[in-house]
C-alpha cells in the first residue's frame, strides 16, 4: 500500500509540473508618430520579461482601446531582446479601427481581413517565430515598434498586453523515475501472490 501511495504521489507530481503557465506583462501605449515627420521616428513600448522558468510556446499581443484613421497606415512590430522582429500588420488592417486588437496565431481570421471593431486576428507573419524560446532568450526586454505611413498621426492605442505562454519539458530522469516505482510495484504484487 506504501508503495502505491508513492506511485500516486508522484504520478500528481509528474502530472502538475506539465501544466502550461502563462505570464501577462501590460505596458502603457501611445500616439504613432509619423514615421516621414522627422519628429520622433517610432513608438516603442518595452515590456520587461522575467520569471519565465520554461521554454515558450505561445506569444500573443493586444492592442487595447486601438483607433485612429487606418490600422493600414501603419506598421506594427514585436521584437524580443536582439532577436528578429516579427510584423504582426504592416500596411494592412481595418479603415477607421475602434477597440482592442488581439494578434494570436490560433484565431481564425487575418489581420489582413479585419473589420474595423476590435478582435482576435492572425497576424500579418506568424508569432511562433518566438518558441521554443528557452528562458534566457525570453526574459529579456520584449519591444512594440510601431510606425504610421502617410503622415497619418491619428492612429494611437491606450496600452499594450503581451502574454507569453510556456510548458515545462518532462524531466527523464522522472519519466525513468516513473519506471522504476511502476515496475517496483508490478513485481512486488506478483511476489505477494
Amino acid at each position: 500500500m506504501k508503495t502505491l501511495l508513492s506511485l500516486v504521489s508522484f504520478l500528481a507530481l509528474g502530472v502538475a509540473s506539465t501544466f502550461a503557465a502563462t505570464y501577462s506583462f501590460t505596458q502603457a501605449g501611445g500616439n504613432i508618430p509619423d514615421y516621414w515627420s522627422g519628429g520622433t521616428p517610432s513608438l516603442t513600448v518595452n515590456f520587461t520579461v522575467s520569471g519565465l522558468s520554461d521554454n515558450v510556446t505561445k506569444v500573443t499581443l493586444s492592442l487595447n482601446d486601438f483607433a485612429g484613421n487606418a490600422m493600414s497606415n501603419c506598421r506594427v512590430d514585436l521584437k524580443a531582446g536582439s532577436g528578429p522582429s516579427l510584423s504582426l500588420c504592416d500596411g494592412v488592417g481595418p479603415s477607421n479601427p475602434n477597440g482592442t486588437f488581439v494578434f494570436d496565431d490560433s484565431a481564425s481570421t487575418s489581420i489582413i481581413a479585419a473589420v474595423p471593431s476590435g478582435g482576435t486576428y492572425q497576424p500579418q507573419t506568424s508569432l511562433s517565430g518566438f518558441s521554443g524560446l528557452t528562458p534566457s532568450q525570453a526574459n529579456v526586454t520584449w519591444t512594440i515598434w510601431a510606425i504610421a505611413w502617410n503622415a497619418d498621426t491619428s492612429n494611437h492605442f491606450a496600452s499594450a498586453t503581451l502574454e507569453i505562454t510556456t510548458v515545462p519539458e518532462p524531466a527523464p530522469t522522472a519519466l525513468l523515475g516513473l519506471a522504476g516505482v511502476f515496475g517496483f510495484t508490478l513485481l512486488r504484487r506478483r511476489r505477494d501472490r
